[in-house]
């Protein structure tokens, strides 16, 4: 180990490959200190199993320089030389690209030139694990509520919202609201960003997204060929190319004003104030077709010297409540052919005068505001129907942030069907209504009770037909190895791999919603079907938790339930019957647990004395029996193989294989890696990784309840 002071030089050093204070390789730094007075772009870092174990230790901090992907600078020997050389032309000139991190526990990708310490180096960033969404120009995407709208990143903390894919709602969402493009696929949202088209290629999209959230964004389209180039600001101000639309649009930050240049050559101004133009010579104006004005006031028009107007054909001026026509001097009218003038005083008299022509009125259906006006075209404040391309865009893709599980990511999934909210708690008195029987679900304390009783293994273990971890969860049968399996692709990844308590928790939640529950409302409702018949939330909790064990047999309790209910006067199996159906059902051997669920039908209550734990004592629980499986070499693996698989025999019925202890297999040993870490944010011990490396492994640890249950459908239209 070595300790560097606050210039970078060495205080003791480490040997590598033979050679003295040489450090060879790339390593992952974490910036604890941004402040260069350089002005170099150093950074300080901390870097695990190079630096100090404590990582606020600032003697163990190194210091790496900036390389920058571009930049440079003039030659110093082109520099005018002398006391006196202050122009810029004398000194050479710098030009680059500057991008250097101001966060503080950012990762950077750093290195030693020639291993030498006193030369470290930083030129990259490691993206945060599922904080990627908003790169590199603030995709839309599902919000909390719901509605599709420009979203940031998802706080790892959230527990409030269990839709996995949604987001909070960006601040530039309110801007373009209030711009009237909250509903434009095309000028208000993009689409453009790592999830769009994620099973063809990284998004396609291209730019900068500075930490105060200004954006440059070239866009090449989900095809590679039909996007765009966006410049926005901040707070909103939009310069816009757009290849597929085929214009050009421009807006300031609340959608006062606003330009565009479509492909037919329209040019649309709009300002809610004043269109003001000024030039020092002149104002030139051609119109190949009509040049229309018209105002809702007053038209002024002034000129210093004379103001001159032809018409080839004929000049109209009329005034509908009077015309006017003043000379300061003398008044001419010079006709090459009649002069007629008619007024109920004549002056002047001959045959009638001709009345003067009305300039033509369009009407336009597409505006809100102006319907009529001698101008062919007037634009509007935004959502302008006018607009050449007003309809249509790219599709909003919901991110998933699900990434191959070689990458050792937390993954994220939407949810591939819905279903109701749990309830919390269970009424053994109140029939389920006949039309809610569809959405049934288990309540949280029927699931509790069940997990609790299942108890916690990140680590899998031999379960007679195949492997189990989680809570008892099999690993062949919803795993990634069985198309079948209804649970979140990486949900059945993480049984794999290792799952933590949380995602073991919400895999079992998933198999119990998806798998067990609709068996059991369909048989219910085929049973039910014309009889007078109530079935409370604890009989339906009561019979999901014995379709768990046994499917077959929770479908013969079902039918005894139904018959019961139907044969008593109320529609309601007595409690007798009740404690019989439980009593001599075989879903499980042990009898304690059958009573126990059974008195759980009637009352809706955990019996006193039935195991009940939180999920961190159960996480606890885990972790305990994973590390003396590893520590005492008493890993549970099969005494032989007769697997159809290397997890074992599936959904199938085959030869069941007798449990033998040992020393831990390598994918049992990283599963006990990952598990441990991702519970608990450390490296377990005997671990062969800091947590650092861990992290980098698999991602941010899921403590604190960062991994919520999925319950709620999922949506993700516009409005």
């Amino acid at each position: 180990m070595f300790r560097i002071d606050g210039s970078g030089n060495a205080l003791d050093h480490q040997t590598d490959r033979g050679n003295q204070g040489k450090f060879y390789g790339i390593f992952i730094g974490k910036i604890k200190d941004t402040v260069d007075t350089t002005g170099q772009g150093a950074l300080r870092v901390w870097i695990a199993g190079l630096s100090a174990a404590d990582e606020n230790d600032r003697n163990g901090w190194f210091v790496v320089k900036y390389c920058s992907p571009f930049g440079g600078a003039t030659s110093p020997r082109k520099e005018a030389t002398g006391n006196s050389s202050t122009a810029h032309r004398e000194a050479n000139q710098s030009y680059g690209m500057w991008m250097v991190p101001p966060t503080l526990d950012v990762q950077v990708i750093c290195g030693f030139i020639n291993g030498n310490v006193k030369m470290g180096i930083w030129w990259a960033v490691l993206p945060q694990d599922g904080h990627t969404h908003s790169l590199p120009g603030v995709a839309s995407g599902s919000t909390h509520n719901g509605k599709i709208r420009p979203v940031g990143e998802r706080n790892r903390h959230n527990t409030a919202d269990s839709q996995q894919q949604n987001r909070p709602e960006h601040p530039i969402s309110h801007v373009i609201a209030g711009q009237g493009l909250e509903n434009d696929l095309r000028r208000g949202h993009t689409n453009a960003g790592p999830f769009r088209a994620r099973d063809r290629h990284p998004g396609l999209a291209y730019g900068i997204l500075s930490p105060g959230q200004h954006s440059i964004m070239l866009d090449d389209g989900p095809d590679g060929i039909s996007g765009g180039v966006r410049l926005r600001s901040a707070r909103g101000h939009q310069i816009l190319m757009h290849d597929e639309g085929k214009f050009i649009y421009i807006v300031n930050q609340n959608g006062s004003a606003w330009i565009e240049l479509d492909e037919k050559g329209n040019i649309d101004f709009y300002a809610a104030g004043d269109f003001s133009v000024h030039a020092q010579k002149n104002i030139n104006f051609h119109a190949g077709d009509n040049f229309n004005v018209q105002a809702a006031n007053d038209i002024n028009v002034n000129a210093v010297g004379s103001i001159k107007a032809e018409a080839c054909e004929i000049l109209n001026l009329t005034g509908t409540n009077g015309t006017r026509i003043t000379s300061r001097l003398g008044f001419d009218i010079l006709a090459d052919g009649r002069l007629r003038t008619t007024a109920q005083r004549i002056d002047l008299n001959g045959p009638e005068a001709v009345a003067a022509n009305l300039p033509g009125v369009n009407s336009f259906v597409t505006n809100t505001g102006v319907g009529r006006s001698v101008a062919s075209r007037v634009p509007e404040r935004e959502p302008w129907g006018g607009h050449g391309r007003n309809s249509g865009g790219e599709p909003i893709t919901t991110p998933t942030g699900r990434n191959d599980a070689a990458l050792g990511n937390t993954n994220i999934e939407p949810i591939p069907e819905s279903y109701n909210v749990p309830p919390e708690s269970a009424d053994a008195v109140n029939c389920i209504p006949r039309d809610e029987l569809d959405k049934t679900v288990m309540s949280d304390t029927a699931f509790n009770m069940m997990k609790s009783r299942e108890a916690y293994r990140g680590m899998m273990y031999s379960d007679n037909q195949g492997y189990s971890v989680g809570y008892g969860t099999r690993v062949d049968i919803f795993g990634p190895s069985n198309p079948n399996s209804r649970i979140d692709r990486n949900l059945q990844e993480a049984l794999v791999r290792g799952p933590s308590e949380s995602e073991a928790r919400q895999a079992s939640r998933q198999i119990t919603d998806r798998h067990v529950t609709p068996d059991v409302r369909t048989r219910l409702k085929q049973q039910m079907e014309g009889k007078n018949v109530c079935i409370t939330q604890a009989q339906f909790d009561a019979l999901c938790m014995a379709a768990y064990g046994n499917p077959s047999q929770a479908n013969n309790m079902t039918d005894q339930l139904v018959d019961a209910a139907a044969k008593s006067p109320d529609g309601r199996a007595s409690n007798a019957d009740v404690a019989r159906i439980w009593a001599n059902s075989r879903y499980s051997d042990d009898g304690n647990q059958r009573n126990a669920e059974a008195q759980y039908a009637l009352t809706g209550n955990v019996p006193p004395g039935v195991r009940m734990k939180t999920p961190e004592q159960l996480a606890a629980e885990g972790q305990a029996a994973d590390l003396r499986a590893v520590r005492d070499n008493r890993a549970q693996n099969p005494q032989y193989s007769s697997w159809r698989s290397e997890l074992g025999n599936g959904p199938q019925t085959g030869t069941r294989v007798d449990p033998a202890f040992g020393a831990p297999s390598s994918m049992q040993r990283d599963q006990y890696e990952r598990s441990y870490y991702l519970n608990n944010g450390q490296a377990p011990p005997g671990s062969r990784y800091t947590a650092d490396q861990l992290s980098s492994r698999y991602g941010a640890p899921q403590t604190g309840g960062n991994i919520a249950l999925i319950r709620s459908p999922t949506s993700i239209g516009l409005g």
